[in-house]
């Protein structure tokens, strides 16, 4: 079976986010449009989009909880949510 999502790269990651930062309501959208490419938000990207878009981390984290949809991979496990704990150390 051959997936149909890119594999995490930072690089291509900053593309996304740099073809999205000028967009009303970029926070959103962004993570969406990483977790189209990627097949869920990994959890490095939340910095980058934090720095890209002068939020904190914890004002794109809140984002990508209220929405609900978002999906983070750690070890190849779904978890959603999982960096929730690092946010609170």
């Amino acid at each position: 079976m051959t997936s149909i999502y890119e594999p995490w790269d930072a690089a291509r990651g900053a593309e996304i986010i740099a073809q999205h930062t000028h967009l009303e309501g970029a926070t959103l959208v962004i993570l969406h449009a990483l977790q189209e490419a990627f097949g869920y938000v990994p959890e490095p990207a939340i910095p980058m989009i934090a720095s890209a878009l002068n939020l904190s981390r914890a004002e794109v984290h809140g984002v990508f909880t209220f929405t609900n949809a978002g999906r983070m991979l750690t070890s190849c496990r779904k978890r959603p949510f999982a960096f929730v704990a690092a946010l609170v150390q």
